[in-house]
């Protein structure tokens, strides 16, 4: 560039000595050489903007802010000056730009940014999701890209031993709720019940569960509709390789007070297990999905049978001396 402006200059300087000592009468202020004369005081004038423009003297600040070189600032970052050898000065993160960081659930930001054409993105570390911020400038859970909602903590759920577990925990590790039982004694099936109050009908829930230690033949938890008062349960739950409907019509241990309303074989214990539970005001029903996504309804019943449910929740069960360790991922609330 500067030996382009040089030239230049030299240009306008012969063609200045040129006229100068040009025949042409300078009295006339018209024709020809007012054409010339206005012609070169245009180009004057470029020549000078030309020179401002690649005038580099000072600081960094002083540089004027050109199209973004993201080669040369970090990814989410703009130059505040370029110099004349395309350097970058001065980076500063894009005012507006999605910001996209990792945490755990527990550092998850307080605000986030949403507009019509970006959003923040949070990826947790100690959880199968992202959080991406919504057009309320809100948190929103995803799970393969669907909405999911965190379970309760343990300190939000009603605990309940109904049964002769010695040892029951409940821990909250990032987002996910955990349950880990150990019976009393070797007697069948001591249940540990976290439950909530209930939400006015229509409403669903749905969760993602896995099992984390256990003797695989006694692996049994699920979740379940309960009644406060009597302590009457049904429960949606795996066990030994089985989906089963299950009511309790007492509220201690469950042996000999167990009904199996429904049940299906060969799913494995590996993995996730998707369950969902539905009480449309009309009827309870409860769900299985193998992909996350399309639910099979495994039973359904008026929704007063036996009880009427004011809490829902989780259970775990305890078999002979194992213990039962299990997680759940999400507690998704919907209407259908």
């Amino acid at each position: 560039m500067k030996r382009i402006y040089a030239v230049l200059l030299g240009t306008l300087g012969v063609l200045a000595l040129l006229i100068a000592q040009s025949s042409f009468p300078p009295s006339s202020g018209g024709g020809v050489w007012g054409t010339i004369t206005g012609t070169l005081s245009a180009q004057a004038d470029l020549a000078s903007a030309l020179a401002a423009k690649l005038d580099t003297s000072g600081t960094a600040a002083k540089a004027t802010a050109l199209a973004s070189t993201p080669s040369k600032c970090g990814a989410g970052n703009y130059p505040l000056g370029v110099d004349t050898g395309g350097n970058a000065q001065n980076c500063t993160a894009a005012a507006g730009g999605p910001s996209i960081t990792s945490g755990a659930y527990s550092s998850l930001p307080g605000t986030c940014t949403h507009t019509s054409t970006q959003s923040d993105m949070y990826y947790i570390t100690d959880a199968p999701y992202v959080a991406v911020c919504t057009a309320t400038n809100t948190w929103q859970l995803k799970w393969n890209n669907y909405n999911v909602t965190a379970p309760p903590t343990c300190a939000a759920l009603t605990m309940i031993n109904q049964g002769g577990n010695t040892t029951n925990t409940c821990t909250n590790t990032g987002p996910a709720l955990t349950f880990a039982v150990t019976p009393g004694s070797a007697s069948c099936c001591q249940n540990w019940f976290g439950v909530q109050t209930a939400p006015a009908t229509p409403y669903s829930f749905t969760t993602r569960m896995n099992f984390s230690n256990g003797n695989a033949a006694f692996l049994n938890a699920g979740i379940i509709f309960r009644n406060s008062s009597s302590g009457k349960a049904v429960a949606l739950e795996f066990y030994n390789q089985t989906l089963r409907v299950e009511y309790w019509s007492a509220t201690t241990t469950d042996g000999g007070s167990l009904t199996t309303l429904a049940t299906i074989g060969g799913i494995s214990s590996a993995g996730v297990i998707t369950l969902k539970i539905l009480d449309d005001g009309t009827n309870r029903k409860y769900y299985w999905s193998g992909d996350g996504v399309n639910f099979m309804l495994l039973y359904l019943e008026a929704r007063t049978t036996n009880f009427t449910a004011d809490q829902v929740g989780f259970v775990d069960l305890a078999w002979s001396t194992n213990q039962n360790q299990v997680t759940w991922w999400d507690w998704t609330q919907g209407t259908n």
